[in-house]
Order: structure tokens, then C-alpha cells, then sequence
């Protein structure tokens, strides 16, 4: 008996079952080696998959910004739509107003036409009226009030 060394009680295993503990003992190493290999797969996976987030978040921020700045341009091409109608509707108007006002300045000028001839012709019958020496005050008067209106 030896008190000082610590020995293993069992006997020698046998080379086979050696072995076979070699083996095991190998898988373990590569299960664990795997087991590391996979657990930096998965932080680069994740970092990539914060940078995709990242991405995608800003993506949807300039989405937004870009929904928002559509929505703004369809008020205002709404807006633009309405004064656009406005202003058509005005135009049409006012060349109907340029019609009207063009046939009553047609009407007025042959009334003032009409008037001039009937005044020049009024004052050939009061010249032919005094030249004959028929004319009397009354008929005068007559005459120049009616040309007075």
C-alpha cells in the first residue's frame, strides 16, 4: 500500500473501451466547438438582424414622411382643383358679361344712331318750318321739348 500517492482502484480499462472514450470524449470537444461556432452565427444573425431593423425603421420613417408630404400635396392639388374651377367658372361668366354688355353697346349705339338721324331730321323740318314762316311758338316748344328727351 502506498498512503502517499492517490491511485486509481479500478483496473486498467481495456484498450477498446479506451477507445471508445477517446471517441466520446472527441464528440464532446466537437459538440461544444459546434456549440461555439453557432453561438457567433447567431450574433452575427443578430446583429444583422438589429441593421436590417434599423434599416427598415428608417425605411418606414421615410415613408412616412413621404405619405405625409402626398397627403399634403393632395389638399393642396384639391385646393388648386377648386380655385382652378373658381377661376373658370369667373372667366365664363365674365365672357358672358363681355356678350351681354357688347349687344347692349350695339343696342345703344344704333339707338344713338337712330336719335342723331331723327334730330338732324327734326331740325331740317324746323328750318323748313322757318324758312317757310309757318312755324308758330307752340309748335317751337313742341318740337324742342320732344327733342329734349
Amino acid at each position: 500500500m502506498n498512503y502517499g500517492v492517490v491511485e486509481w482502484v479500478d483496473r486498467p480499462w481495456p484498450v477498446i473501451m479506451q477507445r471508445c472514450l477517446l471517441k466520446l470524449w472527441g464528440m464532446l470537444q466537437a459538440k461544444d466547438e459546434e456549440i461555439s461556432r453557432l453561438k457567433m452565427d447567431i450574433g452575427k444573425v443578430n446583429l444583422k438582424l438589429e441593421n436590417l431593423v434599423a434599416a427598415v425603421e428608417s425605411s418606414n420613417v421615410n415613408t412616412m414622411k413621404i405619405d405625409r408630404q402626398k397627403k399634403q400635396m393632395g389638399i393642396y392639388d384639391t385646393y388648386v382643383k377648386h380655385i382652378h374651377r373658381s377661376l373658370t367658372s369667373a372667366i365664363h361668366n365674365l365672357k358672358d358679361d363681355k356678350g351681354d354688355i357688347k349687344l347692349d353697346s350695339d343696342f345703344l349705339k344704333e339707338e344713338v344712331h337712330k336719335l342723331k338721324e331723327n334730330t338732324s331730321k327734326m331740325q331740317s323740318v324746323i328750318c323748313d318750318l322757318l324758312g317757310q314762316g309757318c312755324a308758330n311758338t307752340d309748335d317751337l316748344l313742341m318740337i324742342k321739348s320732344i327733342l329734349e328727351e
